[in-house]
């Protein structure tokens, strides 16, 4: 049976839709079975909405990473700036300095995860795209 441009096209904006969502393959393959659509025409929008997916994880995940990589490198630094200070005797550290210090160390911690976190999302989502290209 054959389905019109229109409902179509909103076929395949469900499709995308349920994809980025995560619902589960099969059951993404089962909806587009249920709309009429013959084997041919649900692998290519299935596929298409795949592959919007792993675009939208790869443009996310390269921002949060390159954000990732600016806070560590910002919150890192800080300590050695002051160490610095330090050794061309600006004075003993007092407790604001240790607060601060300490502060950037874990705040340059908690960036060096989430850039890793993100690093390996990208790198995941270029798997899968070059999965799918194959």
């Amino acid at each position: 049976m054959p389905v019109s441009k229109e409902k179509l096209e909103e076929i395949r904006e469900r499709t995308i839709s349920k994809v980025l969502w995560g619902e589960h393959d099969s059951l993404v393959l089962e909806f587009l079975k249920e709309q009429g659509l013959d084997e041919p025409e649900r692998e290519r929008i299935f596929e298409e909405a795949r592959l919007q997916k792993i675009k939208i994880v790869r443009t996310r995940s390269f921002s949060k990473l390159m954000l990732g990589f600016v806070l560590t490198a910002a919150f890192a630094a800080w300590p050695f700036v002051v160490i610095f200070k330090l050794k061309t005797g600006s004075g003993p550290l007092g407790p604001r300095e240790l607060i601060l210090i300490t502060a950037c160390i874990f705040v340059a911690a908690m960036s060096l995860m989430f850039t890793i976190r993100n690093l390996r999302a990208f790198l995941k989502a270029n798997e899968a795209r070059a999965a799918l290209s194959e």
